[in-house]
């Protein structure tokens, strides 16, 4: 039953007897489905392609519970950072407090508006700070341009 390498079981035994086990940890952590399916898929191919390097030393569903477990850590990782910056279409209509619909306009770079009205800024000159060393006075650029 088991392959003569480090006395391991074939790993389509190992998938069908943890499968259900790992899909329900994701999904768990997840609460999505979808992301739980996938996340099962990628936890398995992971281990697919480390397992004739699988050392024995923990069980196997511990080793496939820590993949799984950063794998889910990750994909947190990355809807939470999606939540901070969302993509933002500039067809899509806003509500403001009022509820009244609202478009994203973007100005018009060729009219005669001033800048500052149009919401650009621009840094006329870097700012500086003056340095005593030795005696002698310097004066250094805050940003490098």
């Amino acid at each position: 039953m088991f392959s003569s390498k480090n006395n391991l079981p074939p790993f389509e035994f190992i998938f069908d007897k943890y499968k259900q086990k790992i899909f329900n940890l994701i999904y768990r952590l997840l609460n999505d489905s979808h992301q739980a399916e996938n996340l099962t898929q990628e936890t398995f191919l992971r281990a697919y392609k480390a397992y004739n390097n699988f050392r024995q030393e923990a069980d196997v569903y511990s080793w496939l519970y820590c993949i799984a477990l950063n794998l889910c850590r990750k994909k947190i990782r990355q809807l939470s950072r999606k939540k901070k910056n969302p993509i933002i279409s500039l067809d899509q209509t806003f509500e403001d407090k009022d509820g009244n619909q609202i478009n994203k306009q973007i100005p018009d770079p060729s009219s005669n508006t001033p800048l500052e009205k149009k919401g650009i800024y621009t840094i006329k000159s870097p700012p500086t700070i003056s340095v005593w060393a030795n005696g002698s006075s310097a004066t250094k650029t805050l940003l490098k341009w």
